[in-house]
């Protein structure tokens, strides 16, 4: 498994930026890695993609120097993504400090957790690597990033016990989910409960994100953001190709 660059600068502190795709296009992964985004994150939930689908898309990432990220459909499907190279992945849903200890143990290997061994596979070089089984298990520990997407209003009266579960690298919030959960109240309401559980992960020494935070219409709004401690961002394809395709024809009409 190669450094996971996403999560060291996280660890640092830093700002990350990445890209979500809904197709498993391996271009677009390698042109996101050329344009010089931190990670990649396959849309798993919304938009599953087959296994072969999904290796040749880690290996676009591997090729490009872009971290290969996952949203996964559930706990459940952990493994088949963690073992095809993804190194970032993100569960859906948790809402418990149960559920953030059964994704710990589904990530990560003893003795963190009880993620299946398979070191045959794509991390160890198909067994070319000599390490030890402990060995693998720590570099593979140390290179995965678990991120929890707390969405709902479960989640919510229980972010400070998902941020501190040991294992549990990163905290990422959805508004929208989390507003629906609520009922759709007023704005202000679903603020104030983002910030509750960004001030749980802070307080839990973990970095985290907000799902609609990366407005790239707004550069003001994600200053606001890393001034309170957000350290990833997170934009979509079909938003980039929206800006890229406006921008364009705002060119063209002054051609024109």
């Amino acid at each position: 498994m190669r450094p996971n660059h996403t999560k060291a600068r996280l660890l640092r502190g830093e700002v990350v930026v990445g890209c979500a795709i809904s197709s498993p296009d391996p271009e677009i992964v390698e042109l996101l890695g050329a344009a010089g985004f931190d990670f990649v994150r396959i849309e798993g939930e919304h938009g599953p993609p087959d296994p072969s689908a999904l290796e040749h898309v880690v290996r676009a990432a591997e090729g490009s120097n872009i971290t290969p990220a996952a949203r996964v459909p559930s706990i459940g499907e952990l493994l088949r993504y963690l073992d095809r190279g993804v190194a970032a992945v993100t569960v859906p849903h948790v809402e418990t400090r149960a559920d953030a200890e059964a994704a710990v143990r589904a990530a990560k290997h003893f003795p963190v957790g009880m993620r299946g061994h398979n070191s045959g596979g794509r991390h160890s070089r198909y067994g070319f690597d000599a390490l030890t089984t402990r060995e693998y298990y720590d570099h593979i520990n140390q290179e995965t990033l678990l991120i929890a997407l707390i969405e709902t209003e479960a989640g919510l009266h229980n972010a400070a016990e998902i941020a501190a579960t040991p294992g549990i690298d990163m905290i990422d919030i959805g508004p929208s989910d989390l507003a629906q959960s609520l009922g759709l109240p007023a704005k202000s309401v679903v603020d104030e409960a983002v910030d509750r559980i960004a001030a749980a992960a802070l307080s839990a020494g973990k970095p985290f994100g907000v799902g609609t935070t990366m407005t790239l219409d707004n550069p003001e709004e994600m200053r606001r953001w890393v001034a309170k401690g957000s350290r990833y961002f997170l934009t979509g394809a079909s938003t980039l190709f929206r800006s890229a395709a406006i921008d364009a024809l705002r060119i063209m009409a002054d051609v024109r």
